[in-house]
């Protein structure tokens, strides 16, 4: 097969910004309390000075349902693919220092008032009867953060991965289509909300929070 290539510019792509090694690295990171403390918008100027990007795990712009950015690079121009993995890296884990400092900065600040935050995201995710997509990521991950900082007990962190993918548009569709009409091509849309929060209340069943004696205390 032909390529477009050039020695003095790489190979070139039909996006400008893939002209070079046209190489794309992408990271999904979990970022709640950056996004609790407002810092998301310096965390994507920082990103764009970088020449590197972040988009929600939805693909949405500018908006970011619990936390979760795919951070990738703009741009493959003057760089090895060595030396754009090693700087990725190197971003990547100065954002992830940022978010664990600020996870036990606001523990041992705001205990109450993220323990509050991460126990809501409990009472909506098991009692909730019409959630969106967007409402089930973000207590998903108020709900995964609690777990993570100790904060909640009593229930499996696998529960996170479990509900991620299902309660997902397209998932909770189907879902919907083989509970109506399999032979249906395009169920009503205003059916999922109601199927996702029953998916969620069923995985959810017998499970209860605890706080752990060091919290109360």
């Amino acid at each position: 097969m032909p390529f477009a290539f050039r020695r003095d510019l790489g190979y070139l792509t039909a996006q400008p910004c893939h002209t070079g090694t046209a190489m794309q690295v992408s990271a999904l990171v979990h970022l709640p309390c950056i996004c609790l403390c407002g810092k998301e918008r310096t965390l994507l100027r920082s990103l764009e000075a970088l020449r590197l990007k972040a988009k929600s795990y939805y693909g949405k712009d500018n908006l970011f349902p619990g936390g979760f950015f795919v951070i990738s690079n703009q741009s493959t121009m003057g760089e090895s693919e060595e030396e754009l993995l090693l700087r990725f890296q190197k971003v990547l884990k100065t954002i992830t220092d940022e978010e664990r400092s600020l996870r036990k900065k606001t523990l041992t600040d705001k205990t109450t008032l993220l323990q509050n935050h991460c126990c809501r995201a409990f009472g909506m995710l098991k009692y909730s009867y019409l959630i969106s997509q967007d409402e089930a990521l973000t207590a998903l991950s108020s709900l995964k953060l609690g777990i993570n900082t100790g904060l909640i007990g009593g229930t499996p962190e696998d529960i996170f991965y479990r509900l991620l993918i299902p309660t997902q548009e397209a998932h909770t569709h189907l879902l919907v289509q083989q509970q109506n009409d399999p032979d249906q091509k395009y169920p009503p849309i205003s059916e999922c909300p109601a199927q996702r929060a029953g998916l969620i209340r069923n995985a959810m069943e017998g499970l209860q929070v605890s706080v752990p004696a060091d919290i109360k205390s």
